[in-house]
């Protein structure tokens, strides 16, 4: 998500923080695969920009979203005046992006669709700022009708290429995808970002748009196999990236699903509804009562959907603790900057605590991944980073013969 390139200068930068780089596309409209980027972050006054991503992961993912305030004092983000430098490409569905700089490499933050400009003329009139928002390319699928489009039989990462194809995203790290979605054809109106989101249940994986805009998918195995080790600890020693003291770590019942139904889709031509599909975990339910997740998928096999029963009870019977959240301080220790600004979703890291308070010297540490990231930054002055997180379960899946990866409900859970 970055390159060790010659770094423009970048702009507003205050001690202990990077440069920031906010550029519009003025001169193009959306569907053009050309951009013309103009440098507009001299007028930026703040901003701030939250990845696509999902609180839980069983949660769809999000649209990521930018607010920014801009400087308006020459009129320039005016749509109605005709003197603007920008006009008349001052207009909505405009494409702007944000980029950092720290030690001469360039990181993307955030790039997506301009929704709409409003003006204020604060201070009594003796001022004029314009504030811009705008949606990742999550707007884009939104907009696109599936409607007399088809599909043949095909795996889910090859669905989202296909579909992003359609829709004219661009696309990035696109896994294959582990299950098999049967051939489609839409015969009434259904949107891009819709279907795509109920292939990204049933992969139980994570469809999202990246910090440079792309289009990206990690199937079901993705974490397993590539963010097996954390990328950096988050915690209060030397060389670990800090964090403020309000983060906290939550074990409720929330997520307690003891009783999973899964239901594989119908087949064409077939008047027999399938069979659902049942797991459940008699301790649990002695525990916490019963309590039921159902789910439907786009896969027509029943074996998948055994699969994915088996594995949502292994994994949510007995959910671990979790640490939500929290803001990294990347100013009160500069080097790890890069962590920070290159964090995406589906990366690994290492939440410690030591905590002081306690008679007995402990270390608390949860192995998490991050699901989103908000960035929120006043020019000149504060450059703050959150950090949204879902627990890394210890047990990985499994893999025949190799220690640490291979003990049953001890390592590693039902995969599918």
């Amino acid at each position: 998500m970055h390159d060790a390139v010659a770094a423009p200068p970048g702009g507003n930068v205050s001690t202990g923080t990077p440069a920031l780089i906010v550029e519009i596309d003025f001169a193009n409209d959306p569907t053009v695969t050309t951009r013309t980027w103009t440098d507009i972050t001299s007028d930026v006054r703040t901003i701030s920009y939250t990845s696509s991503g999902r609180q839980h992961e069983l949660q769809r993912t999000e649209a990521g979203t930018l607010t920014c305030t801009l400087s308006n004092r020459a009129g320039k983000y005016d749509p109605s005046n005709t003197a603007s430098p920008y006009w008349p490409g001052v207009k909505r569905t405009r494409w702007i992006r944000v980029r950092s700089v720290w030690n001469s490499v360039v990181y993307s933050e955030w790039q997506g669709l301009i929704q709409g400009f409003s003006g204020e003329w604060p201070s009594a009139g003796m001022d004029a700022t314009t504030t811009v928002v705008a949606t990742d390319s999550f707007l884009a699928l939104n907009l696109f009708d599936l409607n007399g489009y088809s599909y043949p039989e095909q795996t889910t990462g090859q669905r989202v290429a296909a579909v992003a194809a359609d829709t004219q995203v661009s696309t990035g790290n696109i896994d294959i995808g582990v299950s098999t979605l049967p051939a489609i054809t839409f015969t009434s109106s259904e949107s891009a970002l819709s279907h795509l989101q109920a292939v990204e249940d049933n992969e139980a994986g994570i469809v999202f748009v990246a910090a440079d805009g792309t289009l990206a998918f990690h199937d079901r195995h993705h974490r397993a196999i590539f963010n097996a080790t954390s990328v950096a600890t988050i915690g209060d020693l030397v060389g670990e990236i800090p964090y403020s003291s309000s983060a906290r770590f939550e074990l409720d019942d929330n997520n307690i699903w003891n009783r999973i139904v899964v239901t594989a889709a119908g087949e064409p031509n077939n008047v027999d509804s399938p069979v659902p599909q049942l797991a459940t975990d008699t301790a649990s339910i002695a525990s916490h009562y019963e309590r039921t997740l159902t789910k439907t998928l786009l896969s027509d096999s029943q074996n998948d959907a055994l699969a994915a029963a088996q594995f949502y009870v292994a994994a949510y019977a007995e959910p671990s603790e979790r640490i939500p959240g929290c803001e990294v301080i990347g100013r009160a220790a500069p080097a790890v900057w890069p962590y920070i600004l290159g964090a995406a979703n589906s990366d690994r890291f290492l939440w410690v605590r030591r905590p002081s308070t306690e008679a007995s010297p402990r270390t608390i540490s949860l192995p998490v991944f991050l699901e989103r990231k908000t960035t929120t930054i006043t020019t000149g002055n504060d450059w703050r980073v959150n950090f949204q997180f879902t627990p890394a379960d210890a047990r990985l899946f499994w893999r025949l013969g190799v220690a640490g990866y291979s003990e049953l409900a001890d390592t590693t859970v039902l995969g599918f």
